[in-house]
């Protein structure tokens, strides 16, 4: 299994709700159905995360992917076919050669906070592997 970040770096603002979304991150599983076991917050300060889901890659069209920095759930266009059909990470066995948007919800402190990675835990075969990405974010009242 692969995990993956479409961008690195980023700065988010923090919402009113003090919830945060992140929604660029993908799962690409290779030859073998995984299991996913957990998902973690890894380097994470004022940061909890509330909610981890997968969303399908149904064809070629449909984003698998929901607005970074919105609260969390996120609503209006960003709610597509694919955002209707997610499931829970954590639990879910993924088929040999799919693709997967991963969004991941979160509860920030009041202040703002940050994160370094994401770290996907899961099984193959009976063995237990991680795969990490490295794409800090920083949430806060005023990126720029």
């Amino acid at each position: 299994m692969e995990l993956s970040a479409v961008s690195r770096g980023l700065c988010v603002p923090l919402q009113r709700d003090r919830t945060s979304t992140i929604g660029d991150r993908r799962l690409l599983v290779e030859d073998k159905d995984v299991t996913v076991k957990d998902v973690q917050l890894v380097g994470a300060t004022e940061v909890t995360l509330i909610d981890a889901v997968l969303l399908p890659r149904i064809d070629d069209d449909t984003p698998i992917y929901v607005e970074t920095g919105a609260s969390y759930p996120p609503g209006g266009k960003f709610l597509t076919a694919a955002w209707r059909m997610r499931q829970q990470a954590v639990g879910s066995t993924l088929p040999a050669r799919t693709e997967w948007g991963m969004s991941l919800g979160l509860e920030v402190g009041p202040e703002g906070g940050a994160l370094d990675s994401v770290r996907v835990v899961y099984e193959l075969s009976g063995e237990k592997y991680f795969q990490e990405v490295d794409a800090p974010v920083e949430i806060k009242a005023k990126c720029f």
